[in-house]
């Protein structure tokens, strides 16, 4: 009972006195030293604690070719006046100061509920424009109107502005394994209509996102030298690298922002101050353990979650090992225990025939 005290107590400390990395690291056993994420202040992180801090390796496969997939499940609301900065700052999770400091146009971050609990995840991207503060939010478009009113609840009297512009813009992601510049396939009429491009935030490997002001041209006349795929394609590339999307993958106020990989996908700022459901997620985080995680699924057969008697899975002793949130064309995503991890788990369907499932470690995953 001791030595997590011990440990917090220590965390603490060299947070608030910012001791430096070489001098820490001569300290006991029981502790290593990891760099912040987004600055040089040092941190504790346990030996217990594989995931935290570090920065995801990349997959060192990709496929070949070049392809585009229009992403017609996600929505966008614009935030827009001088004040957003400071609501968001105050709602999510990741800080969204850094778009200011680091130049980056874009994070991904979630809202949580006051338990800590996920609401909606998104990807957060800042507008340039002159004179004007202005983010969209990339979000699950079935929880549009939600997300609005949430921010709305929150805005009180700043002067801020919250409307749902799914139909002013289009989303696509364009992979592409020669790593070439995005706008080489971008038609040229059409290149005046794109708002912004980046890489996925969250991990390289899911391609770019090109956002477009809305037009009624097909994906064939909108790019060149790509082939044009559908969003099965996407869904599974992101199920097998164990990257959640939406309220299937993270049901709102029942996933947890740790267990959902957040830490992983840059998400979260452990020192960015208070925002809602703060306080569960900063503990989780100092505790320094988290037995189950998002990880990608592969079954013995091509079936979907309706098809299952129950998304619980158990090990072949019979010991509760997860839940599976998702599954498409024999990949799928779960939360799994991380001690059966890679071993084969079992579940049935409606049908009464049994299903084996076994998760994986995703390759951009750090160390263990």
């Amino acid at each position: 009972a001791f030595l997590p005290v011990y440990k917090f107590c220590w965390s603490n400390l060299c947070n608030m006195l910012r001791i430096k990395t070489e001098l820490l690291r001569r300290c006991a056993g029981i502790i290593k030293i990891k760099p912040h994420l987004r600055n040089n202040r040092a941190f504790l992180c346990e030996v217990d604690r594989p995931f935290a801090g570090h920065v995801p390796r990349q997959l060192s496969h990709t496929p070949s070719g070049a392809s585009v997939v229009k992403l017609d499940h996600r929505g966008f609301v614009k935030v827009t006046g001088g004040q957003a900065p400071d609501l968001l700052q105050s709602l999510i999770t990741a800080d969204v100061h850094c778009l200011d400091e680091h130049c980056p146009t874009s994070l991904y971050t979630m809202f949580l509920n006051v338990q800590g609990r996920v609401l909606y995840d998104v990807i957060l991207y800042k507008l340039s424009a002159v004179g004007d503060t202005s983010f969209l939010l990339e979000c699950d478009a079935t929880v549009l109107g939600e997300l609005c009113q949430h921010l709305r609840k929150y805005k009180l009297r700043k002067k801020i502005s919250v409307d749902d512009v799914t139909s002013e813009y289009e989303l696509y992601a364009l992979f592409d394994s020669s790593c070439a510049d995005v706008s080489s396939h971008i038609s040229g009429n059409h290149r005046d209509s794109l708002v912004c491009s980046i890489i996925d935030p969250r991990v390289s490997l899911l391609g770019s996102r090109l956002v477009f002001q809305h037009t009624s041209t097909d994906v064939s006349s909108l790019f060149t030298n790509v082939s044009d795929s559908d969003a099965e394609h996407y869904h599974v590339r992101r199920f097998k690298l164990g990257v959640p999307e939406g309220v299937t993958d993270l049901p709102p106020g029942r996933a947890l922002p740790l267990e959902s990989n957040l830490d992983l996908m840059h998400g979260v700022s452990f020192d960015k101050g208070c925002y809602l459901g703060q306080e569960l997620t900063a503990r989780s985080y100092h505790v320094g353990v988290t037995r189950k995680r998002l990880m990608p699924l592969k079954t013995s057969s091509n079936i979907s979650v309706s098809e299952l008697q129950s998304t619980k899975v158990s090990s072949s002793a019979g010991e509760r090992a997860g839940v599976v949130r998702n599954l498409l064309n024999g990949y799928g995503i779960g939360i799994i225990r991380m001690k059966f991890n890679g071993m084969d788990l079992l579940t049935r369907t409606v049908m009464n025939e049994d299903v084996i499932l076994r998760s994986s470690t995703p390759e951009w995953w750090p160390s263990l």
